[in-house]
Parts: structure tokens; sequence; C-alpha cells
């Protein structure tokens, strides 16, 4: 929980207060492997802050299941259209490994709302946040060629990739498992 509260810090200061009832409203869950934090269909009820672990968004298609993003340590998963607006999601969120998680659900979002006017900052972080997020993916997948995607993806992320399991990277990636495989060996070759 601290490193949440760490970082709606970077947001904006907190009053003690604040940070109280923040401390108060998160609930700390456990997810094993392939459990859901919700699926798609309903309406999230919470705000997620990654403590440990990773979690994975997809969203079901005729042809199975399409990986939409991946939240590691330290991330935020905040749907604003679905806290104020109550809107079903698309996307479903599992955990790909054992993962553990604060949740702030949205009843406890809107009362820390209405008496903390601060919690204005915090609010504008996590939209923020999950801005970049989004311009992140739009920028890996706009990428023309399939080893631009793979570079991008490691640039913004790193070292989580490997931690990916490949179907599901080389889905995001639009691309086949071979081909992401040639694309890792080409860049090990070009480093040396």
């Amino acid at each position: 929980m601290n490193k949440f509260i760490e970082l709606l810090e970077k947001f904006h200061p907190m009053s003690p207060d604040l940070k109280s009832k923040i401390y108060d409203s998160l609930l700390r869950m456990e997810f094993q492997p392939k459990q859901h934090l919700f699926v798609g269909g309903q309406i999230p009820r919470s705000l997620y802050f990654v403590e440990s672990g990773m979690l994975e968004s997809y969203v079901n298609e005729d042809s199975g299941r399409r990986y939409s993003a991946f939240w590691s340590a330290g991330s935020i998963i905040y749907y604003h259209t679905n806290i104020w607006n109550r809107a079903i999601a698309d996307e479903s969120l599992i955990a790909q490994r054992f993962s553990i998680v604060h949740s702030l659900p949205y009843e406890s979002l809107f009362e820390i709302h209405k008496l903390f006017s601060e919690f204005n900052y915090h609010i504008a972080g996590f939209l923020e946040r999950m801005n970049l997020e989004l311009e992140r993916r739009i920028r890996i997948l706009s990428m023309k060629y399939t080893d631009g995607r793979v570079s991008k993806f490691m640039e913004y992320y790193g070292q989580i990739a490997y931690d990916i399991p490949v179907t599901h990277l080389a889905q995001f990636l639009c691309m086949s498992e071979s081909t992401y495989y040639a694309i890792l060996k080409q860049q090990k070759r070009l480093k040396k």
C-alpha cells in the first residue's frame, strides 16, 4: 500500500487525512494465475494498483482471446469511463502469474472525491497515466514492420517482455510466434 501512496504523492501532495482515508479504503487482494479480477461484459468496480506480479487484459473475439495490455508492478489500472458512466468493460483483466493487487472500490473513490477536493489532482494523475499507457500501445501497434513493433515494445516495457508468454505477446504484436522468435534472434545477432 505504501507504494500506491508514494505514487499518489508524485501526482500531488496529500494531507494526512486524505492518506488515512485512502489507506482505510484500499483492499489488498491476491490473485492466482488465470484468476480474473473482472470479466468483459461486467462493470469494473475498482481502481487497481499492481504491487507485484503481472496482469493481462484481453478481449474475447470469434477467433479467441486478443491480448490488449500487460500490467506489471507499479501499474495503475483505471477505466475512467467505467467509473463515472458505469459503462460495461469490453476487456477482461486476469492474473498472468501470482499477483498482489490493491483495489480502491469506486464507491470509496467517489466518497474520497467528495470529501477531499485535492483528490481531483490524483484523478488527473490516474488519467494521465492511463493515457500514457494507451499512447504507448498505439505507438507500438502503429509500427509498420514487425521488428519495429518488437523493438518499440522492448523500449517501453523492457524486461517484462520476457515474463509474458510468447503466444500472448506475439498475438498482441500482431505476428506469429515464429516471426517473434526470428526477430529476437536477429536482434541478438545485431547486439554482438
